[in-house]
């Protein structure tokens, strides 16, 4: 423990330094106050907690990612009618996209009873298209299977441009982890699979 030059008791730095000394990600606590060595940009003292992350997550796609009826000549739905963050909405059409929490582990980065807490959030965002749902994209003919498989790689693309974006409003360091197999439902007719993504954040 060091101690600032006044000898004051609540002005403490705890340092935890790693085992390796060459390593630089050395967490500084100030009271309840946390920063990265690494990445010395991430925004002092703004705390979400779970549904405000997703919901960053869930407007970062509504207002940016091109609708697929577009691509099969039809015109663009808002982004409320096709991007949710529970159940899909069977009021709605097809293809729909589903922002569901997979995992959400919690780490303690401060002291005391009103400590602050460094969140992870994983996510796996579905893709649910009907059977012969097709779309034409740069010449090229996806439909059903293909199709999910096309606009999980545009989720990932988009989320991956727009890091900066999410970080801005304390959704941090995402990245995606996984596709899924794509799943075919005979009794729904509906094609299904998800990306599983990874963001966090900070709470209090």
């Amino acid at each position: 423990m060091e101690t600032l030059q006044d000898g004051k008791i609540n002005q403490h730095i705890y340092i935890h330094k790693p085992k390796d000394l060459n390593n630089r990600k050395n967490y500084i606590y100030y009271k309840e106050r946390f920063w990265s060595r690494r990445d010395k940009e991430y925004p002092r003292g703004l705390k979400l907690d779970v549904i405000t992350a997703i919901n960053v997550v869930k407007n970062v796609l509504r207002d940016n990612l091109t609708d697929p009826y577009t691509y099969a000549g039809g015109t663009a739905r808002p982004g409320d009618q096709w991007i949710f963050a529970d159940e899909p909405h069977s009021a709605f059409k097809f293809p729909q996209i589903q922002i569901v929490k997979f995992r959400n582990p919690t780490k303690p980065i401060s002291i005391g009873s009103n400590y602050t807490e460094y969140e992870e959030l994983l996510l796996n965002i579905w893709v649910f298209s009907k059977n012969g749902f097709k779309i034409v994209y740069n010449g090229t003919t996806y439909t059903n299977a293909q199709f999910v498989e096309f606009e999980l790689g545009k989720i990932k693309e988009l989320l991956k441009s727009k890091f900066n974006e999410m970080f801005s409003s304390g959704v941090k360091n995402y990245y995606h982890l996984n596709t899924s197999n794509i799943i075919y439902d005979p009794e729904t007719q509906l094609y299904k699979a998800y990306v599983t993504c990874r963001v966090s954040y900070f709470n209090k």
